[in-house]
């Protein structure tokens, strides 16, 4: 299954990024959403807008926190490497990642973890800021894939 970056949406300072997602799931059939990088829910502004387009929603994140996120159907404490390697039998229509990539230190393999437990032909939605303000790292991976270094949010579908 191959990494396909559709154009990236570029979103100003004053768009409701998050209401961006919302619109963009609701438009795309989303059974099964995997929520990357979850946490606790309490400062997620599109959790519970989650649910009005999403039949059930996963979400996973390395931190405790995410135990207790009351917007999630099932939580897990897992980097997306882990969960990947434990096999989940039922493909993910839709994962999200919020804020999340740039904080990795190998946003590769996170990106392939993603892609293993999607289905073919589902998304990826990367929200991330500004590009430019990005670590190196994620610059170079950016730059390696072959999508343009801007603020905003990602596409990938997943062929």
């Amino acid at each position: 299954m191959a990494l396909v970056a559709d154009a990236p949406v570029l979103l100003g300072p004053t768009v409701d990024q998050y209401g961006s997602l919302i619109a963009w799931v609701g438009e795309h059939p989303t059974s099964r959403l995997l929520d990357l990088g979850a946490g606790s829910g309490i400062d997620s502004p599109y959790g519970a807008r989650l649910r009005t387009v999403a039949d059930t929603i996963t979400g996973i994140d390395p931190e405790e926190a995410v135990l207790s996120n009351p917007h999630l159907d099932d939580a897990l404490q897992v980097t997306a490497e882990e969960f990947a390697a434990g096999g989940r039998v039922e493909p993910f229509d839709t994962a999200t990642a919020c804020y999340v990539v740039e904080h990795l230190r190998e946003p590769l393999a996170f990106l392939n973890a993603a892609r293993s437990v999607a289905r073919p032909g589902g998304s990826l939605f990367l929200l991330t800021p500004n590009l430019r303000f990005l670590p190196s790292a994620y610059s170079r991976l950016v730059h390696r894939l072959g999508w343009t270094s801007l603020a905003g949010t990602i596409l990938v579908r997943l062929s």
